[in-house]
This record gives C-alpha cells, structure tokens and sequence, in this order.
C-alpha cells in the first residue's frame, strides 16, 4: 500500500536558514533541508514523481539534489567524475546507478529543469524536458511489497551513503515538487515549457507535496540543517519567516543566466544630457546588444558635482531588463533649491550586471547637467558709521542674499568731505567674497591730524560686481563720520559766592582755554535749593563767547520775599557747548547762596493730660508759628515720677517738623505693668530746637499723668480644714495676688454649725498683710464639750478690704469642720419572743443609751429557720430613732401558710449604724419564735389480707395525709391468733415515713410449720 503524510510545521534544528534570491532559494553546499514528513512505498506496484528546477553554482562538481537520510534513496549529478562524468546518479545505500545513458549538458548559473519518475520498478530522468536517463529495477528485485522508505526523512539539498558520504548541493532550486503518480513526457514538457522557474503543478490531483520556495504558500514541512556555526543567515520557506546566528561560510544567491553559454553586453545612454534644475529629468537606457533567456539587473552609481537625493531625486539604483528583451529605463529628476551652485553633473556608471550573462560593455558612464536658475545680489553695511579720528576704524561688510559657487569682486568707489588718503588711509578698491561663503569684507581707518575741522564723512558705494552670477541690489551706499577729536574746553566761575536776599547779585564767567575760530554758546541749567524766577531772577539761559574771544559773563540778582525758607542755594552748571569745537571742561557746576533773613518759633502742647495705664497714649505736638523752608527737629527731655523706657514706651527723643508745615507729633505710650504704684507723671520739655530758623518759644513742658490700674485681690485659705474638739486649731491665711505697696486689712466673719465663742475660741476678727508682703494669718482654736453634737463647721469669709489698692478676690469662703468626739450605743429587744403563726407580731426596739442631737438610723438583717417575706412580713430594713429620742421600733408579723414545717426562728441582727455619733452596742441579736399550727393524721393498710403459710408475705403501709417537714415513725404492735415469732417472722416495730413523703412500708411473713391448727389471723 501506498502511504503519504505531509506535515506542515517549519522546524529550525540549527538557527540555519536559507537566503532568498527572489525566485527560488539558495543553498551554499553546507546546508540542506529536510522535507517531513514523506511516507513512501517503492516497489513494483507504486509510482512516483519528483519534479523542480535548480541552477548549479559550478558543474564540474559532485552534487545530491534529494535524498532520503537513512540512505534509502537519493538522486545525484555526477560533474567530476566520481562514478562517471556528466551523469546523473540514482543510488539505495551504499550503491548507486547510473541514470542517463549518455552524458548530459548543464551550464552553471542557469536555470534547469529535472524530473525523476518512477513507475512499475523503472526510474526515468528528464532534462529541461527532455529524457536523458531510464534505469530498470534500480535497486534490484524490488518486489510488490519492498523497499518502505519511511525509515529516514526525505531531505532535499544532501544524498548520503552511496559509498561518498554526505553530499550536499550547491545552487538555487525552485518549485519542488513531489507526486504519488508518474507524471507523462506531456507533463514534463508543460512543466518545462512554462518558464523558468515556474509555479504550476501538472497533475494536481495527485500532487502530495509542493515547497515553491518564493513566501507563498506551501504543503510540508521543513527544517534547514546547517554544518557551519558563523555568520548569519534569513530567509523565508512558504509563509514561514525565521532567523538565526548560524551563516554558512559562503551564501551563493541565485543569479538568471542565459540557457546557452553566449554572454550579452549592457551599455548606457541619457536623454536628454542636459535639464533644468526646475524638475528637468532624463531617461537613462540600459541596452543588450541581445536579448537574453532570463532578467538582467543594471545596477547603477552616481558621482558628479550634483548631490545625489539633494540635486536630484534619489537616483535609481537599477535598471531592470525583462527576459527577452534589450532595453531597460530609469529617470533622473532634477531638484528645484535655493542655492546659487552653477550647472552641476550627474555621472550615471554601471556598478554591476547580473543575470542572463550580461556583462557591462567596458566602461559605461553617462553625464547629465543639472542647469542652474539662481543668481544673487551684493548689499553693502558699515559695522561702525562714526569712527573716532585717532585711528579709528570701520568694517565694510559685502553681503550675498545667497553663497554661491565662485569668487564675488565688489569693486568700490569713494566720496564725502573726509579726503580719501588723507582724512583716512586709502580706501579699499574691492572686496571679494569666497565662494560658498556670503561675506566678504573691507576696513576703513581714519588718520590722526591737528587741524580743528569738525567731523567728516567717508561715503563708500559699489562701483561694480563681477563673479558668481552676482549684482548690485539697487544703488548700494554707506556714510562712515570721523569725529574730529580736536576741541576747546570751557569752565565756569561765579563772584561773589554768598549774596544778600534783599538785592544782592553774582557774575557767572564762562571761559574757554583757547579762542576758537566760531563763536561759541555755553548753554546753562539751574538747580539747588532757591527758585529760579521766584527766589532769583530768571537766570540767563547762556553765554555766549565771540570767536577769537576766551570769556563771556551773566548776571544773577536774589529777590526779597517773606517766606521762612533758610539759605538757599543757586547752581548754575554748563547743559551744554556748541560752536567753535568746545566741549564742557569735565562737569562744571558753580554754586551762589542767597542769605535767607526770616525766623520761626516752637511751642509744646499735648493731646491727653492724662492716659491709661493700658496702652494709653498721648500725642505731643511742636507747633511753629510760621511755616519754614526746611524741616525743624525739636530735640525732647523728660522727667516726672514714671520711669522712661519702663512706665512708658522709650518716649521719642525729638520731633520733625516737615519743610513747609507748622506741626510735627509724637507719641508717648503707656506700659502696663503689674506694679501696683498709683498714678505717675512724665514731664515732656524742649531740650533743643534746629532747622529752619526755629527757636524754643520760652520754655516748653508738659506734663502727661499715667493713671495706675493695677489692683490685687484678696483670697483665703484655711489649713488644715479639719480639726478635733480637743483644742485643734486651723490657721486662716489671707493671700494677695501681687505685692502692695501700703498694709492691707482684711476683715472677717463667722457662720457655719459651730457657735463662735462656745465651739471654737472667739475668731479673729481680721487679717492684715503688711506692705509689701502678700500673706497674713490668724487661727482657729476649737473648745472642748461633753455633748454629743456631731462634726460642726466653722465658715469663715471675707466681710471687707481695706488698704493698698486690694479687694475680695470675688466671694471668698473657706470651712473649718470640728470633729466632735462624744458617741452613743445601740442595742436591740423583743417582746415577745414567741408569736402564733396565725399573725402574730413582735416589736423590735432599738434603744441607745444617751440622746443624740441627730437622728439616728439602725440598719437590719435577718436570719434563722423562717424565710423573710414568706413565713412572716418582709422584715423592716432599719429603725429610725428621732434625735433627741432614745428609742425607735420596728414590728416583725408572722404569716399563715398550711405547710407542716414545725417551729422557725426569726434571727433579727444590727447590720449598721448611722448617724448621730452612734454605734452598735458590742453584737445585737434577738430571736422570735413562730409556733407552727398544722397537723396530719396517718393510716395503716395491708397489700395483702391472706397470705400463704408458705412464706406467704403482705406489705403493711402507713399513710400521712400530708407530708410534713420531719421523718415520722409509726410504731407498730400485733396480736391476733397467729404467734408473732413463730407462725410469721417477728414483726417490725415500727414504719418510717421519710420527709416530705406521706408512705412508708414493713413485710409481714409466714412461716411454714407441720401443725394442723387451721388460718391464723395477724392484727397489727
């Protein structure tokens, strides 16, 4: 049977893959691929079909096309003679047979197509369609069943085992294909017909596997085995992409050649050979001197004075020419820029031909031009456009809109007042501007020389532009002024310097160093303190010097007024020379004072005589009787009681007067303290008074009163605030919050339980706390009585305050308790101690042994057989004896029930004691007894009322009506005509009834006897 699997999984078993070539894949004679999984029967019954094309790296070598890897099949070329030349090799194992009858042609680097069929134990071999080998029975008595080759994998690119080891391939194959039928001489011939390579499968039908090895699909799968371990290698197998670390040691690419050996020559051509830069293109032809059987790639280079993606587009790389035909195209396209570079070149080479033999025919290079359409244009700029005489110098700048591609010569011409050579070195004749640079530039300085002559221009234009497709932009000129440093100097002077107010006047002088040939003005400006116009007369605006004169004078006159203004100042200075080269002489300033001749005079008052001590504040005022031109300081003194700095804020040691106003203030501020020290004065005075033409108006002093607002407070104490009666004695401390300066009383009162003068000695009817101390004391001495009155308290307040500003600190009290030391006892009775049950009472009396002055409460427990609140009324808590009294009573009542419970006790007890000084007498008990009044009744009867004289036996049971609290007995006796003894065992004496049950039983039994004396009777 038959048996085809294919798997479709790509495996990579060494980080190898292949290299793609486009069409087909390349194998490098150390690599190979293996095709799992293909489950093939070969025998006499089965056919097969291989089918791909492959082009050779070299045909003189030994090369296996496919193979099985346990040796089990493989088919080979045999180019060097290894079993015979020019063959092609079928083998199983270690032995091989020759295929073709004749030797067979191959070119290297060609496409061939190779097809091997087997059918019915005949293997056939065809060559590019044609038939160029059979073998019959290849490996020998095949049989109908043998030769199973799914014993290795099926691997294409390596044969093994047939007596040379591994054999690889080395070349591009394409379209592999494998079939389960014999394909027919027609099929081979479509195949090979189709193209080279091609991509059809003949009989489709039967087509198991098919690897077109150009990343499209595929049926099978596939593992690239490489024995080299460097470089690095991709590739694609069907859609599957990998790669890996692992490159063999050559990566052969395919490469279309022609079916017959004769090479082709490429050569070039470009049309048009010159274009415009504005998106001109021409077409470069590739030409064959002969069509060729397959593709020819012209690869292309660049070089020339144009810049290659810049210049122009992106030049080509290659030209391509179709199988069949001779010419292929490229363009070149010209790109449009800014930059001023002249006609560039573009130098179109050959860099390379592959594919159907072509070959570059010698040398080929083409050159197109690249026409510019820039130009530029020259603009002239001075870096300085007034140059000092002393050598100074400017820079003449040339400027391009645009670098361009050659020199630039801006010839230059001059003209303006300064004489050229003369007034400055001779001027440049040109500048040049370099190529590929937009500046060039030129320096003009000026000469040095002693004539007065003001300042001259230099005025420099472009004569002409010649180079580099430059011109002048428009009419280009620049002025450059040398300053003329040659000048005269002029000061000033005033006489006399200080003038009255009333009329008096100054000349001013300007004087010049040298006379100069013009006339010059000095311009004048005033300032300081008097007032042009108002305070002087208008000042001169300037003087003028005549030429060939050195001086020239103003006149300044002071004007009377009434205004308190001070001396004041007039300062002339020079804001400006023109004329005859002069300049100021430095800075020049003069200054005339006008002798004021009024004056004012200051007095003191305040704004609050008196202020508090908080935080109060006075303002102090220094008033002038006439407003002044300059600021008045009033210097201030003080004295008086409070303290400066500690009383009051450091109180300011002058006042201001401000220029032109009559009133200028201060502020004195109290501090506050906690000094309690009464009111306190500051006496503010004028200790000085400068500025302004003022003076003291007499003598200045005020004063200003701090009215004090500290109190203390007066608080009391008492310790200790417990005392006994026994002469115990508590001291009463009177505190202040603060320190007074004078003795202060403190007056007291008494209230309280206690009787001043009985209780406690008679109390001290004031406290004082001298001057300067905060505390004062008295005591409390308690008296010793024999009544029993319990703890009394003595309060003792404050009734009044007097002396060194001290008061009640709020309401002050404070308690002193006496602890009385007088008791009495209680103790307790009952009458009666017996009482019915039947709502009998008994009263309890608690009876203390002395009167007390307050009411005294016993407290009560209860105990004994009875139950509280059942067998009697819930029992009083307590007795309350009234004070005064010495006894109080409590009633114990004892209640009907029906139980059978005998006599209970009633155990009344004292629990405690309160109140009046009392205390239980030793321990106190009493007990009352309640007589039970219920009774029950008990019966006898018999289980049986005849028994056997055979151990016969009856229970006696004995009854109660009711149960009772306590075990009964009931006694039994017998009679009867049976013998106790003798005719029943001895009687029990007597039947017990349990506690709270109401049965109990005793056994009557018979004895047996041989007397013949008839029934017997047991009475019990």
């Amino acid at each position: 049977m038959n048996k085809y699997f294919l798997g479709l999984l790509l495996l990579f078993t060494s980080s190898q893959t292949w290299a793609s070539t486009g069409s087909g894949y390349s194998f490098d004679g150390n690599d190979f691929t293996t095709m799992s999984n293909i489950d093939i029967e070969i025998n006499t019954t089965t056919t097969h079909s291989f089918s791909f094309w492959g082009k050779l790296s070299a045909v003189n070598q030994l090369y296996c096309f496919f193979g099985y890897s346990n040796g089990a099949l493989y088919f080979c070329w045999d180019g060097n003679g290894s079993l015979s030349a020019n063959t092609f090799l079928l083998g199983r194992n270690t032995t091989a047979n020759l295929l073709s009858t004749s030797t067979a042609t191959l070119f290297a680097d060609s496409w061939h197509h190779f097809v091997l069929v087997f059918s019915a134990g005949t293997f056939t071999v065809y060559l590019d369609g044609s038939v160029v080998g059979t073998v019959a029975d290849g490996f020998g008595a095949l049989g109908s069943t043998n030769s199973n080759l799914t014993g290795g994998s099926f691997e294409v690119g390596r044969g093994r085992n047939f007596g040379a080891g591994n054999v690889y391939f080395t070349g591009v194959m394409d379209d592999f294909q494998v079939y389960s039928s014999a394909l027919s001489s027609g099929d081979v011939s479509t195949l090979y017909a189709s193209g080279s390579p091609t991509e059809i499968a003949a009989d489709t039908a039967n087509l198991i596997a098919y690897w077109k090895m150009d990343g499209t699909t595929t049926t099978g799968s596939a593992s690239i085995i490489d024995s080299q371990t460097t470089g690095n290698n991709t590739g694609q197998l069907g859609a599957n992409t990998s790669s890996g670390s692992d490159d063999p040691t050559t990566n052969q690419t395919g490469i279309v050649s022609s079916t017959d050996a004769d090479p082709v020559s490429v050569s070039l051509s470009a049309t048009p050979t010159t274009i415009a830069e504005a998106s001109g293109s021409s077409t470069i032809t590739a030409t064959l001197d002969a069509a060729t059987f397959e593709t020819v790639t012209v690869d292309l280079s660049y070089t020339g004075t144009a810049t290659n993606g810049s210049d122009y587009a992106t030049g080509p790389t290659s030209i391509t020419i179709t199988a069949g035909q001779t010419t292929g195209t490229a363009t070149l396209t010209a790109s449009q820029d800014s930059n001023v570079e002249g006609d560039e070149t573009i130098v179109v080479a050959i860099s390379g031909v592959s594919g159907g033999n072509a070959s570059e025919n010698g040398t080929q290079s083409k050159t197109v031009t690249i026409t510019d359409d820039e130009t530029v244009s020259v603009s002239l700029s001075v870096g300085s456009n007034a140059i000092a005489e002393a050598a100074g110098s400017s820079i003449i700048t040339a400027t391009l809109d645009n670098a361009t591609f050659a020199d630039v010569t801006v010839s230059l011409s001059y003209s303006g007042t300064a004489t050229n050579g003369t007034d400055y070195s001779t001027g440049p004749t040109s500048i040049t501007i370099t190529a590929g640079q937009t500046t060039g530039t030129a320096t003009l300085t000026a000469s040095q020389d002693s004539a007065i002559e003001g300042d001259e221009t230099i005025v420099v234009a472009i004569s002409g532009v010649s180079g580099g497709n430059a011109s002048e932009n428009g009419t280009q000129s620049k002025t450059v002024t040398i300053t003329d440093d040659e000048t005269v100097s002029v000061s000033l002077s005033v006489t006399p310097t200080t003038i009255a107010e009333a009329a008096g006047s100054s000349i001013v002088t300007a004087t010049l160093d040298n006379a100069t040939f013009a006339d010059v003005t000095v311009s004048l400006s005033y300032s300081g303190t008097a007032t042009n116009g108002t305070d002087y007369g208008t000042g001169p605006t300037s003087i003028t010097i005549t030429a060939g004169q050195t001086t020239g004078t103003a006149t300044l006159t002071a004007s009377q007024d009434s205004a308190i203004e001070g001396d004041e100042t007039i300062v002339v200075a020079i804001s400006g020379v023109s004329g005859g080269n002069a300049s100021e002489n430095g800075t020049q300033s003069k200054t005339v004072t006008i002798t004021d001749d009024e004056t004012v005079s200051v007095s003191l008052s305040v704004g609050s005589n008196a202020i508090a001590e908080a935080a109060g504040s006075s303002i102090i005022t220094a008033t002038l009787d006439s407003a002044t031109f300059a600021d008045v300081t009033v210097s201030l003194s003080y004295s008086g009681t409070a303290t400066n700095g500690t009383d009051y804020s450091t109180g300011p040691t002058s006042i201001t007067i401000t220029a032109g106003q009559t009133t200028g203030t201060a502020t004195l501020t109290a501090t506050q303290d906690t000094d309690v020290e009464g009111d306190e004065t500051i006496v503010v005075a004028i200790s000085g008074v400068s500025g302004g033409n003022a003076s003291e108006n007499g003598t200045q002093s005020k004063t200003v009163t701090i009215t004090d607002d500290e109190t203390v407070s007066v608080s009391l104490s008492v310790t200790p605030t417990t005392i006994a009666e026994a002469a115990g004695s508590s001291i009463v401390t009177a505190t202040l919050d603060n320190a007074t300066f004078a003795d202060v009383t403190v007056s007291l009162s008494y209230s309280g339980t206690a009787t001043n003068g009985t209780d406690y000695s008679t109390g001290p009817t004031s406290i004082t706390i001298t001057a300067g101390q905060t505390t004062g004391t008295a005591t409390l001495t308690a008296t010793q009585d024999t009544d029993v009155e319990g703890d009394e308290t003595i309060v003792v307040a404050i009734s009044g305050v007097s002396g060194g500003n001290a008061s009640e600190n709020g309401i002050q009290t404070q308690t002193v308790t006496i602890t009385d030391d007088e008791t009495v006892s209680v103790s307790l009775s009952a009458t009666p101690t017996t009482i019915a049950e039947a709502a009998g009472s008994s009263i309890v009396t608690a009876t203390l042994d002395s009167a007390t002055f307050e009411t005294v409460t016993v407290s009560l427990s209860y105990s004994g057989t009875a139950i509280n609140g059942t067998d009697y009324g819930t029992g009083p808590t307590s007795i309350t004896i009234t004070a005064g009294q010495t006894t109080g009573t409590a009633t114990l009542t004892a209640s009907q029930d029906s139980a059978i419970e005998g006599d209970e006790t009633i155990v009344v007890a004292i629990s405690g004691v309160s109140g009046g000084n009392a205390s239980e007498n030793g321990t106190q008990s009493k007990t009352v007894t309640i007589t039970d009044d219920e009774t029950v009744s008990v019966s006898l009867s018999v289980g049986s009322n005849a028994i056997a004289e055979a151990a016969g036996s009856s229970i006696i049971t004995a009854t109660l009506d009711s149960a009772t609290f306590a075990d009964v007995t009931v006694s039994l006796s017998y009679s009867g005509t049976a013998t106790n003894g003798t005719d029943y065992s001895t009687g029990p004496t007597s039947i017990t009834i349990t506690a709270g049950q109401t049965t109990g039983t005793a056994t009557l039994t018979a004895t047996q006897d041989t007397d013949v004396e008839g029934d017997e009777t047991i009475v019990v």
